[in-house]
């Protein structure tokens, strides 16, 4: 080991001593004898490093190569015009080259991209909504010029905002602070796990290029090569270290292990340093003592001492150092490789960096040093070769980012609008109940102890509706603050009635079920304070607040079909109403119940109910008389409950909070990733979760792999045959320089002894070359001309196996032409070749070059892209009949290469995947949102909260019908919250079906009361009267059934709107010992519409006009429709088109309902006995019966 290590060190110094170009002198000479008799025990070694004395044709040979080395290449260089005038077919090459550049040209100029509207032509409803919209989203490869973007964003519908957001050039990045910053944090440690994986397979590849120059040490005789063999294996065992480590972080991530900020900083900063171990390593990797030098190549080149073939051909070629071809082709992988390799674009000086001051400097100083000057006057060739790879790199990336930038641009604001939604959503109903909303479960939540709190503006009468929308906005927004302040869950607002709780949502149950009763005490606590603050409003309303308060258990549920809404049931929320009711203004009044679970800082805060009696009870309907107590608020004290003392810690920014919260609602509404991750993420990971149509339908939270084909096939169709023409302009450039090169090289006259594949006539050359690029061009072209068929865009799988096919034939025509086009000079050295005919040889690295570029320009799936690796291997494997050149080595970078491109297809495909999932999983749960919000609200009303909540909307010509169950509130007493939650489930959902049946809009539902009708746009979009009335008497037949359905057993229940419902209904009612029947009012009239408060927002109806529907209701009778005096002239002029006198409006009515009476009543009484005059409710009013012998019948009685 100490004789190796001691002729590394000897070697090495040896290697980097400067020499002249003269021949040493004699005290040089002596110098190096003294040297090598120092280094005696090292053996052979020491004989190599200081040129010990060889026998006469080892001499010979090895001073031959010196001189070769020494000598600098012939560069007088002919005229072409010269050259060309003696080729007497020279026009007719040209011409035919020039044909191909002139059709090229024409197809890339007289193309456009294509616009995104009108790539597909068939309908919506013949393909998914994500068919049908990607020819908007998806952008699989994001090659598009920046005049597109520019274009498309001239349409106000486009989705691309690229021109004013996004800052296109080499500082490319968005012009959002925020958006840059936000995009940093999504993209920046993604990329470098994507570079991460893309440098371990460069470190494999390297790993086999080591591998194999340890191999070809092996017909070395001696030990002195050992130590080569040894530092090949440090190589491996360094490279083997470097992959492990780039594969680590990727493969916990494909375990499911989350890294923190700071590992992820540490993971980030090693990420460098493996970049720049891979910018020194390139360069070192080439030079001693790694790799032989010029001179030592030639020494083992002479056959004494190696006796591979390899050897001598490149040292013929002269590749050894930093500009043999070896290296060179290395160098291209390299400036392939690291702008992907880069995090972000804006990195991409650092290739050229790389390639100007390290590559240039280092091939500088190494011929300063070791005086193998002879390889600098390839500098300049060679650096141009390794710019333009590395501007095509830098392109790549540089439309890569570009399009991801976009993408991410269009999918902030899709999810920038799926949280404007969630907020509007959020305002509806509480978080913990959108996710079961958004999936249709059925939610009726048990509460074993909540209090309900009600507030009721006394004495609220505002003739103007509008200033009751502004006024009850104030008021209940401040309510609505105030409850979010203390964190008291407001349940809904009905006219000037609000109502709040605590208890119902999931963080306020108690955690420590040992002791409820204190975690509630300090729900109480909120509760109380909040309504102390609510009370403190009535100075600045000047208006009085009756309200009620009590506590018990309740189902808590989402009921309705359409407008579902979330409500508490139970006797509870009724005795809570009660309360409100009793209290006088100003004061709030709760039950026993409530007082009992008071805690010690709020017994000074109650005190005792005192009735005209003297006594401490009121009188309830279906209660009896209820002890009650009142609120003191002079006693009242907070106790530090306030929002701050009860937070811990600060609070999420709003943002923050929605993004996550919109995160649960699309893992829950469009599921995640369920199926176990891969160890390997690199191995189309994304691809679990898809799966085929049949299996779609019986998994869930699953995606369609048919669907994401024809997704990812849309963008790929979309710059299709700009992609193309750009590709064929390129190609046919070259053959034109192609042409001029082998012109000037005289090609027609070249005589070799190895013809490569074609036959040995030099003729044939041009012809060979110009037949494989017209059939280049021809491949091309007719892919144009299929791409304007529609068969293009359906038939996804035989277009993208095309594609790969007919791109192994492009790359194989290219192969041959590049054969026709380098002399076979294999056995030539490359001291002894003209420079012409040096250059020659030099494009078996375009050729390299030009086979990355045919396998990348259109994007390809990642199964698809491993065609490549064959085609490549068989390329590797003829190339020994061919005139190209490219050593052993160079073969397995030319592999690697191959290998990059399967890779970038792997990395495009798993985005694309990533993309998709992420994109249907937004559109999903936006889809689901909007469809339950129109629901809640008009569409047109729902659009307006959007962009500008707040606005109101008068309503001239709106008929609105309004039902209640009599005998309800007896009903909800006897049974179980979960029997009234079912009941009112059912009544409600056949109430939904209804408003289909007679297009009416669903308003909103208070209690047992459903509110229903038409008016103007945005309400509906026609309004009928006859139809409401309709839907009034048909409410009354399906509350008929529900009550029917809900008592007699399953069998017998009837599935249709009998006639002996009702008699039925009476029969079952009678033995339960309950009244419970139905009754409707309809009126016409004016009202204004709009949204009240911050939270739990409705669309409420408001004016007069309610006021006078709910009398029309409450006074009817019981299994009657009531409609108004108004309701009937809009009867009369719906079906006439013209007022008419008293008679013919009731004749007319009668047409209408054969069942309708005008009603001889002195007043209009309620079922509690209160009297209202006709005037009330603007004159007479008429009574609907189902049929004439009912209003008989009724008439008579």
């Amino acid at each position: 080991m100490k004789i190796h290590i001691c002729a590394a060190f000897l070697y090495t110094i040896q290697s980097l001593r400067v020499h002249s170009l003269r021949e040493p002198n004699e005290d040089q000479k002596n110098e190096l004898k003294t040297d090598a008799g120092a280094a005696e025990e090292c053996g052979k070694v020491c004989r190599i490093a200081n040129e010990a004395p060889m026998n006469t044709s080892q001499r010979k040979a090895f001073d031959d190569e010196r001189r070769y080395i020494k000598k600098p290449r012939e560069r007088d260089i002919p005229s072409w015009m010269e050259m060309f005038s003696k080729d007497p077919n020279g026009p007719l090459h040209m011409a035919l080259g020039s044909s191909i550049l002139a059709v090229s040209l024409a197809l890339a100029l007289t193309t456009k991209p294509r616009k995104r509207k009108g790539l597909l032509t068939f309908s919506k409803a013949e393909r998914p909504k994500f068919i049908y919209e990607a020819k908007e989203d998806a952008d699989v490869d994001a090659e598009g010029s920046d005049d597109e973007i520019t274009e498309a964003s001239h349409e106000p519908s486009s989705p691309s905002k690229a021109p004013t957001t996004l800052k296109l050039g080499p500082g490319m990045r968005f012009l959002d602070e925020e958006l840059e910053q936000e995009w940093e944090k999504e993209s920046y440690f993604r990329n470098v796990q994507r570079g991460a994986v893309l440098l371990a397979l460069v470190a494999c590849g390297m790993i086999f290029d080591r591998f194999y120059a340890f191999w070809e040490l092996r017909s070395c005789k001696g030990d002195q090569w050992r130590i080569f063999q040894l530092l090949q294996i440090v190589a491996m065992i360094v490279l083997a270290k470097v992959f492990a480590f780039l594969f680590m972080v990727p493969a916990m991530e494909g375990a499911g292990v989350e890294l923190g900020e700071r590992s992820k900083m540490l993971w980030d900063l090693a990420y460098w340093l493996v970049i720049g171990f891979f910018s020194l390593f390139f360069l070192a990797v080439n030079v001693p003592p790694f790799n032989p030098s010029c001179e030592m190549l030639a020494l083992m080149a002479t056959g004494e001492m190696c006796s591979d073939p390899a050897l001598g051909l490149a040292n013929k070629k002269m590749d050894c150092t930093l500009q043999g071809h070896t290296a060179c082709q290395m160098f291209q992988l390299w400036m392939l490789i690291m702008p992907y390799s880069l995090p972000q674009f804006r990195c991409w000086h650092f290739t050229f960096i790389w390639l100007v001051f390290l590559y240039v400097g280092f091939s500088w100083l190494y011929a300063e040093v070791t005086d193998e000057s002879t390889h600098m006057v390839d500098v300049p060739l060679h650096s141009c070769m390794l710019i333009v790879t590395a501007a095509l790199g830098t392109m790549k990336k540089y439309y890569l980012e570009k399009g991801m930038r976009r993408q991410f641009l269009e999918d902030n604001e899709q999810r920038k609008a799926l949280e404007r939604l969630y907020s509007i959503f959020d305002g509806m109903v509480p978080k913990y109940v959108i996710p079961r909303m958004l999936t249709q479960e059925p939610i009726c939540d048990y509460r074993e102890r909540v209090t309900i709190l009600f507030v009721l503006i006394h004495d609220f009468h505002v003739s103007d509706a509008n200033a009751a929308l502004t006024f009850l906005n104030e008021y209940f927004g401040k309510m609505d603050d105030i409850c979010a302040a203390h964190k008291v869950t407001k349940i809904e607002t009905v006219a000037e009635e609000y109502v709040a709780c605590v208890g119902v949502l999931p963080e306020d149950l108690p955690t420590d079920t040992s002791d409820p009763v204190k975690h509630h005490q300090s729900l109480l606590l909120r509760l109380f304070s909040a309504a102390y603050e609510i009370q403190k409003l009535q100075d600045t309303a000047q208006k009085k607040f009756k309200m009620g308060m009590h506590t018990g258990a309740i189902r808590a549920g989402v009921i309705g079909r359409k407008l579902p809404r979330f409500r508490l049931f139970g006797d509870t929320i009724n005795t809570s109403a009660r309360m409100m009711q009793k209290a006088e203004p100003g004061e709030l009044m709760f039950g026993e119940q409530t007082n009992d679970l008071l805690p010690d800082t709020l017994k000074a805060a109650s005190k005792a109910y005192r009735n005209k009696e003297g006594g401490d009870t009121v009188k309830m309907k279906g209660k009896g008389d209820v002890k009650v107590f009142l609120f003191d608020a002079a006693n009242f004290t907070t106790g530090g409950s306030t929002a701050t003392s009860t937070r811990e810690g600060p609070e999420k920014p709003k943002e923050m909070e929605v993004k996550h919260e919109v995160d649960k609602v699309m893992r829950h509404v469009a599921g995640g990733n369920h199926v176990p991750r891969q160890l390997l993420p690199f191995i189309l990971s994304e691809k679990a979760d898809f799966t085929t149509e049949e299996e779609l339908q019986r998994k869930k939270h699953m995606f369609s792999e048919a669907t994401f084909q024809m997704w990812f096939h849309m963008g790929f169709v979309r710059k299709f045959r700009l992609r193309l023409h750009r590709q064929l302009l390129l190609m046919a450039f070259m053959t034109v320089c192609d042409l001029i090169h082998m012109e000037h090289a005289q090609a027609w006259e070249k005589q070799d002894k190895n013809p490569g594949l074609l036959p040995p006539f030099p003729d044939q050359r041009f012809m060979g070359l110009l037949l494989c690029r017209c059939l280049c061009l021809a491949v091309g072209v007719a892919w144009s001309f299929f791409a304007r068929t529609e068969a293009f865009r359906e038939k996804v799988q035989e277009v993208q196996w095309g594609l790969v096919a007919s791109n192994v034939i492009v790359a194989t025509l290219m192969f041959v032409s590049y054969d026709a086009m380098i002399f076979p000079q294999i056995d030539k050295p490359y001291t002894e070749m003209h420079f012409l005919d040096y250059l020659n040889q030099q494009q078996s690295l375009i050729f390299v070059l030009a086979y990355f570029i045919v396998t990348n320009t259109h994007p390809t799936l990642f199964y698809q892209s491993l065609v490549y690796i064959p085609a490549g291997l068989i390329f590797m494997g003829i190339r020994d009949r061919t005139g190209l050149y490219i050593s052993n080595i160079g073969r397995v970078i030319f592999l690697c290469t191959v290998l990059i491109s399967c890779l970038l297809a792997h990395l495009l495909e798993q985005t694309s995947r990533a993309r998709f999932k992420a994109k249907q999983r937004v559109e999903a749960t936006q889809d689901t949102i909007e469809t339950v919000l129109t629901s809640l609200m008009p569409t047109q009303v729902l659009e307006e909260i959007k962009t500008s909540p707040g606005r109101s909307h008068s309503y001239h010509q709106a008929t609105i019908a309004q039902s209640d169950l009599c005998g309800f509130t007896q009903l909800a007493s006897d049974r179980t919250p979960e029997e009234v939650v079912e009941f009112v489930k059912d009544l409600f959902g056949r109430f939904d079906i209804l408003t289909d049946r007679f297009n009416v809009y669903k308003v909103e539902t208070v209690g047992d009361a459903y509110i229903a009708g038409m008016a103007e746009p945005p309400l509906t979009a026609k309004q009928s009267p006859i139809e409401v009335v309709k839907f009034g008497m048909a409410m009354i037949e399906a509350g008929y059934c529900a009550l029917l359905c809900h008592q007699l057993p399953l069998s017998k229940r009837p599935f249709g709107q009998d006639r002996t419902v009702a008699r039925a209904t009476a029969r079952w009612a009678e033995n339960l010992g309950v009244q419970v029947t139905c009754r409707v009012g309809v009126h016409h009239g004016q009202c204004v519409g709009g949204v009240v408060g911050k939270g739990m927002q409705r669309y409420h109806l408001f004016g007069n006009f309610m006021s006078q529907l709910d009398t029309l209701e409450a006074t009817s009778r019981e299994g009657i429709t009531q409609i108004s005096s108004a309701c009937k002239d809009a009867i009369v002029m719906e079906r006439l088109g013209r007022k008419a006198t008293s008679e013919a409006a009731f004749e007319t009515l009668l047409k209408e309902f054969a069942g309708a009476i005008e009603r001889s009543d002195p007043k209009l009484t309620t079922s509690k006995g209160e009297e209202h005059d006709y005037e009330e409710v603007g004159g007479k009013t008429y009574l609907i019966y189902k049929d004439t012998e009912a209003a008989e019948a009724a008439q008579s009685a």
